[in-house]
């Protein structure tokens, strides 16, 4: 099963020193690459950022479909439109750090 997240989750964990849920639960998840800018990039020096970055369990994909993302950003922001499409995609997604 893969198991996609979007930011929300990530920081509420890794505030709660909890991120390890995650991991126990599903063993890897996937995030998109604008999820990973979002919690690590956008977040630096916020609270969960150091821990997704350093969490090999957390593997970032970059989505494939761009046109279903642009058809989901009319409602959605970036990273849950991301979210979306990666899990409609189904694959198996290769790490991407």
């Amino acid at each position: 099963m893969i198991v996609v997240s979007d930011s929300s989750p990530l920081i509420a964990l890794a505030c709660l020193s909890q991120l390890e849920l995650l991991r126990i639960l599903y063993e890897e998840i996937t995030i998109p690459q604008a999820v990973y800018d979002e919690v690590v990039q956008a977040g630096e020096g916020r609270q969960g950022a150091t821990a997704v970055a350093e969490a090999s369990w957390v593997n970032v994909q970059t989505v494939q479909d761009s046109v279903a993302v642009s058809l989901l950003r009319d409602q959605l922001d970036q990273g849950k439109a991301d979210g979306v499409n990666e899990s409609d995609e189904g694959r198996n997604p290769e790490p991407q750090r």
